[in-house]
């Protein structure tokens, strides 16, 4: 082969994020870069190498005296401060290694300090990261770069918007045959939040790491257009303060675990909402608008060189021979680019699809809280869409919150509004070794009750409210605990609270609608815990038979019997 443009590829990451300035570092996506393009540069004779923090075992990058020399704190502040930082004090004092031009750069989410340090020592670089659409059948990356002739070869490779309008199209489908097509209730019109990992270059903004809190405004006003702001946390991030602190300034926002795409496929859906999140790039697929609340430095043209393209989201051809020929300039490179890497090639290397597999359900199918006549709830999948967030499987007697924080949501019949409800749980918090429980507190609106002693029933009044629509139910759990870490067994999932039943009352000698009385009195009939129950018949009937349907189910009975039933019963009964 001729001469290339380049003699020296040298792989790099966001080298400031790492533990000098006590951070995670994820050094693990530049040795992707690195093993990843090896092979066909080296078949092109070309010389591959790393820089990296002396930190991480890398060798030349002294993080903590280029912290110093930019009068930078060693924190995450001091970390999203370097972001958009001018290197020129650490290039004088001779921190950073001198690149010649014929160097090309392969970096994984290079922060725009980066870009600009490389792109005026007259450097070429490909940023890379992977593509927000992640919900196609296979991984791809996004790129960007400050040569045109490296423009067009990712062009090239560019994968087509086509492919993920097919994609969403086929998950459309999946959840058309798996799941409701609506969140919660179809009479509810949701809007979606999605919170992401507390530190992200994505959330980097002049030069700070943005919380949800500061657009806390901007989402209100996003959130009266809707009857409720669902709040989606991210799958990676279990630290759930800085979304309580927003959620707490939302009045209608409620939480889901659902999973992402069955909510991108609710017909109830309007918008997706959140700082940064790719999600809102993902929306438009599903025909849903996405809103960004914040504008990260890493994607403002003000902060980026003049040279640097707009992401162009790329296939895994371009690891292939010919597209790094182009992308070195060998002359005798073929005008097309034959490529034959396997198209599962970066679903291997990350060992994650962030779409669907066939045993997701989808969204539980949505059902208002409502009874006949005779007051008996004939609607059998009701349940499990009331369970909103940070609940366990069902077991032979209700259901496990599993973290800090669970939530119920019940949609109201709209008679429930005008008439003064009485709420009551039944259940127990986790005993544990009874050396250090969890601090439980169930709430209602503001009305709160600490849950004390093993066993109990707590009981709210809730006024009459036009406005009410649902009724939600917190469980906030402080220390939450594991049998494994009392040593009482193998399981691992945070334990807080046991629900064991829930009752739903209009209060006595007030007038209600006709109606209304035999609907909430319904609630008591099945109450939560036939929750279990119903997700296995959800899950091993047709989606449109009926608790009412099932051969074990008893005869109906008067509303008054019904409405003092042990709740535990019901599993026993049909052997869950």
């Amino acid at each position: 082969m001729q001469n290339s443009r380049f003699d020296d590829i040298v792989f790099l990451d966001d080298f400031f994020r790492s533990s000098d300035n006590f951070l995670h570092s994820h050094s693990a996506n530049r040795r992707f870069l690195r093993s990843a393009f090896d092979i066909p540069l080296r078949r092109l004779g070309l010389r591959c190498r790393e820089l990296a923090a002396d930190s991480e075992n890398g060798k030349g990058l002294n993080v903590g005296a280029m912290m110093r020399a930019l009068g930078l704190t060693a924190s995450a502040a001091g970390w999203a401060r370097s972001c958009i930082a001018d290197f020129a004090p650490i290039v004088d004092a001779g921190l950073l290694p001198t690149l010649a031009p014929k160097t090309l750069v392969i970096g994984w989410g290079m922060t725009p300090a980066m870009l600009h340090w490389l792109d005026r020592a007259g450097v070429r670089f490909i940023d890379v990261e992977v593509a927000p659409q992640r919900f196609a059948t296979h991984l791809a990356l996004q790129m960007r770069t400050n040569d045109r002739r490296i423009e067009a070869v990712l062009q090239a490779c560019r994968v087509d918007d086509e492919v993920f309008w097919d994609e969403a199209t086929a998950i459309r489908a999946f959840f058309g045959r798996h799941g409701d097509r609506h969140l919660f209730d179809p009479g509810l019109s949701i809007g979606l939040f999605c919170g992401q990992c507390a530190i992200d270059l994505a959330l980097v903004c002049d030069g700070r790491v943005a919380r949800p809190v500061e657009a806390l405004e901007a989402a209100r006003v996003l959130a009266s257009k809707v009857d409720l702001l669902v709040i989606k946390p991210h799958p990676y991030e279990p630290d759930l303060r800085l979304l309580e602190e927003f959620a707490a300034g939302v009045p209608n926002a409620v939480w889901t675990d659902a999973n992402i795409y069955a909510l991108l496929s609710a017909d109830n859906l309007r918008f997706v909402t959140g700082l940064t999140s790719g999600a809102m790039r993902e929306a438009k697929f599903f025909l849903k608008e996405g809103l960004p609340l914040l504008k990260p430095d890493r994607d403002n043209p003000r902060l980026l060189p003049a040279a640097c393209s707009n992401w162009i989201v790329v296939g895994p051809e371009v690891l292939s021979l010919g597209a790094l020929s182009a992308v070195c300039g060998f002359d005798d490179v073929p005008p097309r680019i034959e490529a034959h890497v396997p198209l599962d090639a970066l679903d291997r290397a990350f060992r994650v699809r962030w779409g669907l597999d066939a045993a997701n359900p989808g969204l539980p199918p949505a059902r208002t809280a409502f009874a006949d006549e005779g007051g008996l709830l004939h609607d059998g999948p009701a349940a499990p869409a009331w369970l909103a967030f940070g609940w366990s499987a069902g077991d032979a007697g209700g259901r496990w919150t599993v973290g800090g924080r669970a939530q119920l949501l019940v949609p109201l019949p709209p008679e429930a509004g005008d008439t003064p409800l009485r709420v009551t749980i039944d259940g127990h918090a986790f005993e544990g070794d009874g050396r250090r429980k969890p601090q439980v507190r169930i709430r209602i609106g503001d009305e709160t009750h600490p849950v004390r002693g093993v066993r109990g029933r707590w009981t709210f009044a809730l006024p009459p409210a036009t406005s009410r629509k649902v009724l939600v139910v917190d469980f906030d759990i402080g220390t939450p605990r594991s049998m494994r870490e009392c040593g009482i067994g193998d399981d691992e999932r945070l334990l807080g609270f046991h629900l064991e039943g829930l009752r739903i009352e209009a209060v006595e000698g007030v007038p209600q609608r006709s109606r209304l009385r035999p609907a909430l009195l319904g609630l008591a009939a099945v109450g939560l815990l036939s929750l279990a129950l119903v997700a296995a018949e959800w899950s091993h009937r047709g989606a449109g038979q009926t608790l009412a349907q099932a051969p074990q189910a008893r005869p109906a009975m008067p509303i008054a019997e019904k409405a003092s039933v042990d709740i535990r019963s019901l599993f026993k009964r049909h052997d869950i």
